[in-house]
């Protein structure tokens, strides 16, 4: 149950930090855009914080998971390991997000 209850707010907070960092951006780039957006009920940013929140849970699950498996640890190689797990953490972050866009 604690062990739970740590995932869970390690993926909350995780989801938090990256949708304003989002959001934020999404300010910098495109303000009009941006207050268009969340003129009124706010679905939009509902949407975006669920987003967040699948790629915040995929990238901590499946990073947990590379560095179980210690397919690339070499001795005095961990800045590649840190590398290669964030790539392919990235990928998979982007087949999500285009399965996203398909629907």
């Amino acid at each position: 149950m604690h062990r739970s209850k740590n995932s869970f707010l390690e993926w909350l907070v995780y989801s938090l930090i990256f949708f304003f960092l989002y959001d934020i951006i999404w300010i910098l780039v495109d303000l009009p855009d941006f207050l268009q957006s969340v003129n009124g009920l706010y679905p939009e940013l509902l949407v975006d914080f669920a987003l967040c929140g699948l790629f915040s849970l995929s990238s901590l699950y499946l990073n947990r998971w590379l560095f179980r498996q210690r397919r690339f640890w070499r001795e005095g190689q961990t800045h590649r390991v840190f590398v290669q797990n964030g790539l392919v953490v990235l990928g998979f972050n982007l087949l999500i997000a285009g399965g996203c866009e398909l629907c």
